[in-house]
């Protein structure tokens, strides 16, 4: 229901990002199915995802409600610090670190280190040992755990960082002790938050999945196929057919290249698009017994009322 009211632009970008995510060469359909379904689950309605409500998710991505590594997460999707992200971006970065054509070792390491690295800068130092150490003694409060800190297994890992490198800046002369990646995996072999924040995000993925469409065809192109007659607006669409396979055609112009193309996959927005590059957007809300429909150009602000053949002649 709030997807029906977002702007045609937002709807066509998302559509769009869609289509780049299913042409994706190495990325399966069922990891390609959580990594959409989490996006959707966590984006903003601009289906945009910031930082915010990221951090707001911490509970559900890492199993404790530590804002600091939920928004580092964050921080470490948005490489290019736009304050934002899309969903090609997004899946991009989830295919990189939870894929199966990847090293899982590999993944785990890098993953799980960029996450303690707080400030990016590709070592752990003191200071994010200190706000590691800092976020634990939170959580402990939070928890109601005892003073030494939460047992739970994150906690344990910030905990043993910290004390390697408060160990390490004790007993050398440079003050500015740090962990790189190599001497990382020696003092975590198995990280624990790649794992639980991947079992976080396929739950929110599972959670957020759309109920199936409600109307009796199996999808909207079922709904809209047959013929159509213009009620208002000028005669673009005047003979227009729409096959059971997606492709239409009028008389009007001609048309032999157009494709209907869903907004959403329950929703009752559709595209008319031709196939050729640069042509405009036909952007059109079904009526729920798929008889009427009505549409906007968003390049040329035109509207449209079409309604079903056979409903006038039943009428």
């Amino acid at each position: 229901a709030a997807g029906e009211t977002l702007d045609a632009s937002v709807l066509l970008r998302h559509a769009s990002e869609l289509e780049d995510v299913q042409r994706m060469p190495h990325c399966s359909k069922e990891d390609a199915g959580w990594y959409v379904r989490s996006f959707e689950a966590l984006c903003d309605p601009d289906r945009r995802l910031r930082r915010k409500p990221m951090a707001a998710a911490a509970q559900q991505l890492l199993g404790l409600p530590s804002y600091m590594l939920a928004g580092r997460f964050f921080d470490v999707v948005d490489a290019d610090h736009c304050g934002e992200v899309g969903l090609h971006t997004w899946v991009v970065t989830l295919d990189r670190f939870f894929g199966h054509i990847w090293e899982q070792g590999q993944q785990r390491s890098s993953l799980s280190f960029a996450m303690y690295d707080l400030d990016g800068d590709g070592v752990i130092s003191v200071q994010d040992a200190v706000h590691m150490a800092g976020e634990v003694e939170r959580l402990a409060g939070v928890l109601g755990h005892p003073a030494e800190g939460p047992s739970l297994p994150i906690c344990e890992e910030m905990r043993l960082l910290y004390g390697k490198v408060a160990d390490s800046t004790d007993t050398c002369s440079n003050k500015g002790s740090t962990l790189d990646l190599f001497l990382f995996n020696q003092v975590l072999t198995h990280p624990v938050i790649h794992d639980t924040l991947r079992e976080g995000l396929e739950c929110i993925g599972r959670v957020h999945t759309p109920p199936p469409p409600t109307p009796p065809p199996n999808n909207i192109i079922e709904l809209v196929a047959g013929e159509w007659t213009t009620i208002s607006g000028d005669p673009l669409f005047q003979g227009l057919k729409i096959d059971l396979d997606g492709k239409f055609q009028c008389e009007t112009n001609r048309t032999q290249d157009g494709f209907v193309r869903p907004m959403s996959p329950a929703g009752r927005r559709i595209n008319f698009r031709r196939t050729k590059r640069d042509k405009n957007d036909y952007i059109f809300e079904v009526q729920e017994d798929g008889l009427r429909m009505s549409g906007q150009c968003p390049q040329s602000s035109a509207t449209w009322v079409l309604q079903k053949v056979q409903a006038l002649a039943g009428a």
